[in-house]
C-alpha cells in the first residue's frame, strides 16, 4: 500500500498493488478503491495473483475475456488449459486444447499429447 501511495502515477503501481490484495485474499480492497475495470483487472500481474491463490475461475473468465480480443494468442490459450486443468475442468481442457489443434496446426501434436495425459489420468501438476 505504501509502495502504491507514494508512486500512484507510476504505470505499475496500480497493477501491482491490485495483484498484492488479490493474492492476499483481499480483492474486495481492490474493487473498492479501484472499481471493476475489466482492463485493470485482466492485468497479466493480476491474472497471475488470481492463479496463484487458486481463485481460477477468476483467472479463467479473464482469459476467455481476453481470448475475445486476441483470438490467435497461443499464450492465452495454454494459460486457459493449464487453468482449466488445476481447477479440475479436465473436459473443458480438452475441449479447448483441440481448438488449439485447429487453430494452431504447428502445436497439433502437443495438444494431441496432452490430451491423452489428461485422458489417461497421467497429467503432473505442482
Amino acid at each position: 500500500e505504501k509502495a502504491y501511495n507514494s508512486s500512484t502515477d507510476h504505470p505499475d503501481a496500480k497493477a501491482n498493488y491490485i495483484a498484492a490484495l488479490v493474492a492476499s485474499g483481499d480483492e474486495a480492497k481492490a474493487k473498492k478503491l479501484f472499481g471493476d475495470d475489466k482492463k485493470i483487472f485482466s492485468d497479466s500481474r493480476i491474472v497471475n495473483a488470481y492463479m496463484s491463490s487458486k481463485q481460477y475461475g477468476k483467472a479463467i473468465a479473464i482469459y476467455k475475456d481476453l481470448l475475445k480480443d486476441n483470438p490467435e494468442s497461443q499464450e492465452l490459450y495454454s494459460s486457459l488449459v493449464y487453468a482449466y486443468i488445476l481447477s479440475g475442468q479436465n473436459s473443458l481442457a480438452i475441449e479447448t486444447l483441440k481448438t488449439i489443434q485447429d487453430k494452431f496446426p504447428l502445436l497439433k501434436t502437443q495438444a494431441a499429447d496432452l490430451i491423452k495425459q489428461i485422458q489417461d489420468g497421467k497429467i503432473k501438476l505442482p
